[in-house]
């Protein structure tokens, strides 16, 4: 505190640093934090999907391989099927045409032969063209004859037959044998390209597999050897019944083959990463706003403090500069006031013969001297810094002292003293600061009643304080203009210097304690000091 008047002294200036808004710094931080965030989950994202993409591609040209293996394995078993059909049909019809040149066959005969062979039925054409066939009702279709050619396996897809012709022994006529193609055709079909897609659709990790014919495919990109757009593999996530498919599209010879992935892990792995970036970023968030609600917190707190000391420092400067005007005062006017009244009171005591006119004015320049001196005295008064010198007193007396004092003035402007003085014990503090506060309460709240009033003092101790309550009507400011009244020079009294409250707290901030204005109902003042029972432990303490 010295230091401080010291520096008011010597005309320092302390300033408040420009402060950086740094809950907005905090704020701007913590936001690109959550878009670095957001880049680092947003490449996450993307890298999962292509090395999903890459993954469901690689897998597609798997299985492009594997249906393009199986389809040759299908042709070459079919042809082989198919072989094996022939010899086995050509092998029986010469074994009949080699027992038809020894005996000729009856019907029967043949029926029972195809019968024991597996077959559906045996034609023998003779050169005569006449023809025998067991059994008679066998399903032969009558276009199998010697014109069909020899050494020829026929099928005929309508009827389920397999047929085969050998020439007889003797060079004219032919022997037809024919065998069911049903079975054969079952076979087919299990190792056929259509059953295994059927049986890949459905797989784990696999929707649909399909051949679909390339319609896509340029002519003459096909002539020039270079490859159309729809023959390079490439993949898409598409929307099917309401989920997400990665459908690859393979060149697979002259068709496309299509194959859909599930994208069920994908799509639960990327909703899983984007709710562990809302989570993080609504963290990020919480710790940004709280973490910008303590800065400013501290900033308010710290610019707040460096604004009440901007305040001391200006309070400091202008006790200065006012002790200095008090000084110069006290020298330029009170001894010519002192000599003024001396002269007067010499001329009113010495001058007998003066009438009364002249009597009254000497009167009335006597008390302009002492007014004149008291607003000497309380500028001297308020330019100087009260030093306390802490006793023992009993405020209950001492506030019975004072209202004793000014109960004939406000008998005498109708005011209603009314004391309610509940604390009896004692504080420390200086006995003529405290009751010099007081008698600058009480004087300001009879003084502001000239029509009448009344006037409720109130004491007691609360919280290690002893409090003191002023409460009176007269007050005609606004609410909001109730702690100026405490400003140096406020007054709304036509005579006064108004330093009567500005000196009660200044004796209050001496003696450590707190003084409060309040307006509990329109036109009414509430003045409330509280004063430590000891500041002595009140300034350790702080």
């Amino acid at each position: 505190m010295k230091r401080l008047a010291q520096a008011a002294d010597d005309g320092l200036t302390l300033k408040s640093p420009r402060m950086l808004p740094v809950w907005r710094v905090s704020l701007m931080l913590f936001g690109l934090l959550i878009a670095v965030v957001l880049g680092y989950f947003y490449w996450q994202v993307r890298h999962l999907q292509q090395t999903f993409m890459m993954h469901s591609l690689e897998h597609s040209r798997l299985l492009a391989n594997v249906i393009e293996q199986n389809a040759r394995t299908a042709v070459l078993s079919q042809g082989a099927i198919e072989k094996i059909v022939h010899i086995f049909l050509g092998n029986s019809a010469r074994f009949v045409a080699y027992l038809e040149a020894v005996e000729p066959f009856s019907s029967d005969e043949l029926a029972e032969f195809a019968y024991e062979s597996g077959l559906i039925g045996i034609r023998v054409i003779r050169a005569d063209d006449t023809e025998v066939q067991g059994p008679e009702d066998a399903a032969l279709p009558a276009v199998i004859n010697c014109a069909l050619g020899t050494g020829e396996l026929a099928h005929f897809p309508e009827q389920n037959i397999y047929a085969a012709t050998v020439p007889l022994i003797n060079g004219k006529g032919c022997v037809v044998t024919g065998l069911e193609s049903a079975a054969i055709g079952r076979i087919n079909e299990e190792i056929g390209l259509n059953r295994l897609l059927g049986s890949l659709t459905g797989m784990a990790g696999i929707r649909y597999v399909r051949v679909e014919e390339n319609t896509g495919r340029d002519p003459a990109a096909v002539a020039s050897g270079r490859a159309s757009p729809d023959e390079h593999p490439h993949i898409r996530l598409i929307r099917d019944g309401g989920e997400t498919i990665a459908e690859s599209r393979i060149p697979f010879g002259n068709d496309i083959l299509v194959a859909g992935m599930d994208t069920s892990h994908f799509m639960a792995r990327t909703q899983q990463i984007w709710l562990e970036f809302f989570f993080f970023a609504g963290v990020l968030a919480m710790l940004g706003i709280s973490f910008s609600w303590i800065l400013n917190w501290f900033q308010g707190r710290y610019t707040a403090h460096i604004q009440a000391v901007d305040r001391e420092m200006a309070d400091h400067r202008e006790d200065a500069a006012l002790g200095r005007a008090a000084a110069a005062i006290a020298h330029e006017i009170r001894n010519p006031l002192n000599a003024i009244g001396m002269g007067l009171q010499r001329l009113r005591i010495e001058a007998p013969g003066l009438d009364d006119e002249y009597r009254d004015l000497v009167g009335t320049l006597l008390q302009a001297v002492q007014r004149t001196n008291a607003i000497v005295s309380d500028v001297g008064k308020y330019a100087r810094p009260p030093a306390p010198s802490f006793e023992t007193v009993v405020p209950a007396a001492l506030v019975g002292e004072i209202l004793q004092l000014y109960r004939r003035k406000s008998t005498g402007q109708s005011v209603e003293i009314i004391q309610d003085l509940a604390f009896a014990g004692e504080i420390k503090a200086d006995p003529q600061l405290t009751a010099q506060m007081v008698e600058n309460l009480v004087k300001n709240a009879v003084e502001a009643q000239p029509l009448g009033g009344y006037l409720k003092v109130a004491l007691s101790r609360k919280d290690g304080h002893a409090v003191f309550t002023f409460e009176n009507p007269g007050f005609d400011l606004a609410p909001s203009d109730a702690a100026r009244i405490a400003a140096p020079y406020f007054t709304t009294k036509a005579r006064g210097t108004g330093l009567g409250l500005s000196i009660v707290r200044k004796i209050v901030n001496a003696h450590h304690g707190h003084m409060a204005f309040a307006v509990p109902e329109p036109g009414v003042l509430r003045v409330t000091v509280r004063l430590p029972l000891d500041p002595r432990n009140a300034e350790t303490d702080a």
